[in-house]
């Protein structure tokens, strides 16, 4: 029973990563918790409507961050996409910032501006929770979607890398 994945640096793992959950597609960031003294890690915990628990993004080793929670509707904004890169120097950028996407690693002071949330880190390990918060097995709908893309039904199945501490 696997409940924590771990992001792999390739390319198959971030689009993985990014596809099994939509790119965040949505999604809202409703807390942040960050711990200077644990690895400079960061948890990002995000909201979806249609899940029953949230997602937690755990940045670990984090080099630098910006995280904007904007509430001024009296809830936090919708994610309307975001992108996972790595950078030249071997760290991973996550931005909210999905305007570069195509071309992102040759705009990454575009993905960092400040009125998105974005973070580079080392290393990325995620869950999906229950409805209590608790980090919980992923169901099989998540590992092995299905999409209607235009009337034509396809079949998505994501390797995903089982966290090992």
């Amino acid at each position: 029973m696997t409940i924590w994945y771990e992001v792999e640096k390739t390319e198959k793992g971030i689009y993985n990563f990014m596809e099994c959950n939509s790119c965040f597609h949505d999604f809202k960031i409703v807390r942040a918790d960050y711990d200077p003294e644990n690895d400079h890690t960061l948890e990002l915990f995000l909201l979806y409507d249609e899940l029953e628990g949230s997602i937690i993004l755990r940045f670990i080793d984090v080099h630098n961050m910006h995280i904007n929670i904007d509430c001024s509707l009296g809830w936090p904004d919708d994610i309307w996409e975001s992108v996972l890169i790595i950078l030249e120097n071997g760290h991973f950028l996550w931005s909210e910032n999905y305007q570069y996407k195509e071309e992102s690693a040759k705009h990454v002071d575009r993905l960092k501006e400040c009125d998105y949330s974005w973070v580079e880190c080392e290393r990325i390990i995620w869950s999906m929770t229950d409805k209590d918060g608790n980090p919980a097995e992923l169901p099989s709908h998540v590992i092995d979607q299905t999409w209607n893309i235009g009337g034509k039904i396809e079949q998505h199945h994501f390797d995903l890398k089982p966290y090992t501490p």
